[in-house]
C-alpha cells in the first residue's frame, strides 16, 4: 500500500497524520491505544490528528515504535526546502516553438484527481532533447513554487551504467530535506512512497534526463497531479506513456530554417553573408542535427580565418565527416551515437550495420529480409525495434530511412566489425532480388 499521496487527505489531515494512521490501521491500534504506547496523552494525539505540527521528538519516537523506517521522521520536517537544482539552459537555444508549445499544452491538460502528470521527449541521439526540455523548464519554473528536481539517469552514458531508481530516489529524497540516516534503510518501493508523500502537497517540476527505460522511471514519478515530471530517452517509453496517460513529444531533426537560425545566432549574420549557398550546403552536411551544427559552428569561431565554404569541403568526404564533427572525446557525433549503439542488442546491431551497407535511399523490411536472409517476420520486428531506439526513421507505410550522419556511423561499425565476404553476399542477393523484381511480367 502506497504512502498517502495527496495532500493529508480527504479529512483535511495532514501528511504526517494520515500517514500515522495508515501506519496505525496495519498495526491494529487506535490512536488511544497508541497514545499509551507512546506516553503521550490522548488530548495531545488529538492535535497532531488534527493538524499541530509534531515535534521532532514526537515524530522520531513514532517512527522508531511502527518501524517506519524514517518515514514519519521526514514528513514531520519544519524545515521544507525549495531545490533548484536545473541546470543552465543551452546558450543560444533556437526553434522548436511547436514543440515548446506542445509542452505548454500539456501542462495545462486537465488530468484525473490522483494521476501523475508526465511528457516524454524522446529522439534520437544529438537531437537536443535535454536542450529543449531545460529551456522549458526554465521558461515554466515561475509555475512551481516548490521548487525544481533534475536527475540525470545515465541512460546512455559512455563510462556508467544507467542510475538504479533506488539511487535517483535517494538524490531526489536529499534535495527535498530527507537525511541520508532516513533514506538509508528503505527499499525501493518506500523510497517511492516517501517521496510521493514529501510531493503531496507541493507544486514542485522534475526534469528525469537521460532514461534508459520506463522501468527507471516509473518508481521516480509523484502521485498527485500538483506536480509535473518531464522525462527524456533516446528510446520510445511507450509504457510509461501509457500507465501515466501522460503525453508523448517526438523530437526530429531541425527545419531548415531552424537549421539556418542557429548558424546564425552562434557566428553572426557577417559570416553566414559571405557565402549565401554556403551555410545551408553546411546545415545538409550536417543533417540537420543540432548536435552537428554546433560543433561545425564551434570549429569555425575558432579559426576566424576559416570560411563557411572551407569547413563544407572539409565535410563533403564522406569518409572522415564523423572526424571532423568533433571536438574532443565527449563532443563528437560519433561518441553519442557510439552511447546508443552499445544499448543495442546484438541483433538489433547486426540489423543496424546491414542498413547501413545498403544502397542509402529509403529501404523496405523486404529488401532487408532478403539482405539479411532473415524471415521476414524477424527482421520487421528487427527494423521496429531500431525505430524506437530512434536509430533509425520510419517514413510510413513500409519506409524506412537511416539519417545522413547514423549512416556513416553504421558504415564505420561496418568495417569494424563484419567480414567482407559476409557483407557482399547480402548485397548479391538483393541484387538479384532487385533484378528479378524489374522483370517485365509475361502477358
Amino acid at each position: 500500500m502506497d504512502v498517502v499521496g495527496e495532500a493529508g487527505d480527504r479529512r483535511g489531515r495532514t501528511p504526517f497524520a494520515a500517514e500515522l494512521e495508515r501506519h496505525l490501521v496495519r498495526r491494529g491500534l487506535s490512536w488511544r491505544k497508541f497514545a499509551d504506547l507512546a506516553g503521550y496523552t490522548p488530548g495531545w494525539l488529538s492535535k497532531i490528528k488534527n493538524g499541530t505540527p509534531p515535534s521532532p521528538e514526537f515524530a522520531r519516537r513514532c517512527d522508531e515504535l511502527l518501524e517506519a523506517h524514517g518515514t514519519l521522521l521526514a514528513l514531520a520536517g519544519n524545515s521544507r526546502p525549495r531545490p533548484a537544482e536545473l541546470p543552465a539552459a543551452i546558450a543560444g537555444f533556437i526553434g522548436r516553438g511547436e514543440h515548446l508549445a506542445a509542452l505548454d499544452a500539456m501542462l495545462t491538460k486537465p488530468q484525473l484527481r490522483g494521476a501523475s502528470r508526465v511528457a516524454v521527449i524522446e529522439g534520437a541521439p544529438g537531437v537536443g532533447k535535454t536542450a529543449l526540455a531545460l529551456r522549458w523548464a526554465h521558461d515554466v519554473s515561475p509555475r512551481f513554487p516548490d521548487g525544481q528536481l533534475f536527475v540525470d539517469l545515465r541512460g546512455f552514458s559512455p563510462h556508467r551504467s544507467p542510475t538504479p531508481p533506488e539511487d535517483a530516489l535517494e538524490e531526489l529524497l536529499l534535495a527535498l530535506g530527507s537525511s541520508s540516516a532516513d533514506v538509508a534503510g528503505l527499499d525501493l518501493d518506500r523510497r517511492a512512497a516517501l517521496l510521493r508523500s514529501l510531493l503531496a502537497d507541493r507544486q514542485v517540476l522534475l526534469v528525469l534526463d537521460n532514461a534508459a527505460d520506463s522501468e527507471q522511471v516509473r518508481p521516480l514519478l509523484p502521485g498527485s497531479g500538483s506536480c509535473f515530471a518531464v522525462v527524456t530517452s533516446r528510446r520510445a517509453l511507450p509504457g510509461l506513456t501509457l500507465r501515466t496517460h501522460g503525453g508523448r513529444l517526438d523530437v526530429g531533426r531541425l527545419t531548415d530554417a531552424e537549421s539556418v537560425d542557429l548558424l546564425r545566432d552562434a557566428l553572426g549574420e557577417a559570416r553566414l553573408a559571405e557565402d549565401q549557398a554556403a551555410p545551408m550546403e553546411l546545415v545538409r552536411r550536417c543533417g540537420h542535427l543540432p548536435l552537428a551544427l554546433r560543433i561545425a559552428a564551434e570549429h569555425l569561431l575558432t579559426n576566424p580565418l576559416r570560411s563557411v565554404r572551407d569547413l563544407v569541403a572539409d565535410l563533403t568526404e564522406e569518409s572522415s565527416r564523423l572526424d571532423m564533427l568533433s571536438l574532443d572525446d565527449e563532443v563528437a557525433v560519433r561518441t553519442v551515437f557510439s552511447w546508443s549503439y552499445r544499448r543495442l542488442s546484438a541483433d538489433e546491431r547486426r540489423a543496424l550495420r546491414l542498413v547501413g551497407a545498403l544502397p542509402p535511399e529509403e529501404i523496405t523490411t523486404a529488401a532487408v529480409a532478403v539482405a539479411s536472409a532473415m524471415p521476414y517476420e524477424r527482421t520487421q520486428q528487427l527494423l521496429n525495434s531500431l525505430v524506437s531506439a530512434h536509430m533509425l526513421e520510419h517514413l510510413g507505410g513500409d519506409r524506412f530511412r537511416l539519417h545522413e550522419l547514423l549512416r556513416l556511423f553504421a558504415v564505420e561499425r561496418v568495417a569494424e566489425e563484419d567480414e567482407h565476404a559476409r557483407v557482399a553476399a547480402a548485397l548479391a542477393r538483393l541484387d538479384r532480388w532487385s533484378a528479378l523484381d524489374r522483370l517485365p511480367t509475361s502477358c
